[in-house]
């Protein structure tokens, strides 16, 4: 693995696409919470 010379960007793009991964394995998640919770009542 060739490691780049600007790690910054690196780390830029990480930023910008963990948030981004995190929320589109949670919202179905919490979609499915908020059904749950709708049925339960």
């Amino acid at each position: 693995m060739n490691i780049p010379r600007s790690p910054k960007i690196m780390l830029f793009i990480l930023a910008l696409a963990l948030p981004g991964g995190v929320l589109l394995l949670l919202f179905p998640l919490v979609h499915d919470l908020k059904t749950r919770l709708w049925r339960s009542r």
